[in-house]
């Protein structure tokens, strides 16, 4: 079974810069996560930022993945002709990358699966499922 164990928000609707963790205290990822709180908070975006990052993008023209990722974009006055298609996984660090000073909009989760852990990283510009795997043991959760 895939776990989200941490998630990390740039530029994205409410979320300036937010890491959400997801581990339990003895390092173990909880089965079952509830959010909870006042209207207006950013419930809806999270739930949004979790679902964006989880859906299979394979096969989908890259054209519509960047215009429909637009509009979530927290500093929409981000250059338009900026293309950078984005879909990483790394190990264990945490990298963000700028050009120009631009904002870019950042939702990368961490997943664990069978002891393996994933991270899968998702800009306005889209990703590229085909990527996601760590380094030298095959195709990874998503095939």
């Amino acid at each position: 079974m895939l776990f989200l164990t941490k998630l990390h928000l740039e530029n994205f609707c409410s979320y300036k810069h937010h890491t959400f963790d997801f581990k339990k205290p003895d390092g173990n990822p909880y089965q079952y996560i509830c959010f909870f709180g006042p209207n207006g908070i950013g419930k809806t975006m999270l739930l949004e930022a979790i679902s964006l990052l989880t859906m299979n993008q394979k096969g989908r023209n890259p054209e519509y993945v960047k215009r429909s990722l637009r509009k979530y974009v927290r500093n929409r006055d981000y250059d338009p002709s900026y293309e950078r298609i984005s879909g990483h996984v790394y190990r264990n660090d945490f990298a963000i990358e700028t050009q120009n000073n631009l904002a870019e909009m950042i939702i990368e989760g961490t997943y664990e699966m069978d002891g393996e852990s994933y991270i899968v990283r998702l800009t306005q510009n889209g990703f590229d499922r085909n990527d996601l795997a760590p380094e030298g043991n095959g195709p990874g959760p998503w095939g």
